[in-house]
């Protein structure tokens, strides 16, 4: 096997120190960019179909994620990983139980599973585009495009609902978010501190984060409540966004009407 091809397909353990790549990066600039452009692209189509053509679109995101988590981790257990460490149990991986349940719902209850993947798992997936934690992998890596894709499908579902009016946020729906991701932190905290995994980050930060900024401010004690509030404090900015993209938008159809 090629050099090449060996790094595509290594899983981390014999990778060389340099094998990586940084932050901001050329490489990563240009994924972000052209993950930019194909979420536009998404959303352009996704505005000429008919309902029946954006349900199946919508549905197909979302059991995406969860077929592609899957094929990882037939990925993973082939090639002799602990399994235990790569469990769909991150912060991320909550999208896979929530958006198939929100694409199979219907009225008021995809409204509302909607919401909470607008306001919590929409940000979240930004975030780790923005901010991987598997830039030890060569970019051409199977794990590292895999984590690119994924989380981009993680991005567009809830922005398929937002741009179809199925999710209209509404601050008072603060609560459901903010309840949702509290009765997430404590199985998956419990699950850590009996497996000395790090789901969630919550046993510590990945570094070149902002979440390494909030271990050091706060320390190892107050780090777990300073999570939880700044997820609370990113859900209520999320919802400001919304509220100001909502009169902007309101400004622009009553300046077209006049």
């Amino acid at each position: 096997m090629s050099r090449a091809a060996a790094l595509f397909w290594d899983t981390g353990g014999e990778l060389p120190d340099d094998a990586g790549y940084a932050l901001f990066s050329a490489e990563h600039l240009a994924i972000l960019a052209s993950l930019a452009l194909l979420t536009v692209l998404c959303l352009h189509m996704y505005g000429r179909m008919n309902r029946k053509q954006q349900n199946r679109m919508c549905t197909v995101t979302a059991f995406l994620l969860p077929v592609m988590e899957g094929v990882k981790l037939l990925f993973l257990g082939i090639s002799g990983e602990n399994l235990l460490y790569w469990l769909p149990l991150h912060f991320c991986s909550l999208s896979i139980y929530l958006y198939p349940a929100a694409a199979l719902s219907h009225g008021k209850r995809r409204a509302a599973l909607g919401e909470i993947a607008a306001v919590l798992l929409l940000p979240a997936a930004a975030a780790a585009l923005l901010f991987p934690d598997w830039t030890r992998y060569p970019f051409w890596n199977f794990l590292s495009l895999h984590s690119y894709a994924w989380h981009f499908l993680q991005l567009l579902f809830p922005l398929l609902l937002l741009e179809d009016g199925t999710v209209l946020p509404r601050v008072r729906n603060a609560w459901k978010s903010m309840a949702f991701t509290a009765a997430a932190f404590v199985p998956v905290y419990l699950f850590d501190r009996a497996e000395n995994t790090n789901y969630f980050f919550v046993m510590q930060p990945v570094p070149g984060t902002p979440l390494e900024t909030l271990w050091n401010t706060f320390g190892e004690t107050f780090y777990i409540p300073a999570l939880y509030g700044l997820v609370c404090i990113c859900i209520l900015g999320m919802y400001l966004i919304y509220g100001l993209a909502g009169k902007i938008r309101a400004a622009k159809t009553a300046d077209r009407r006049k």
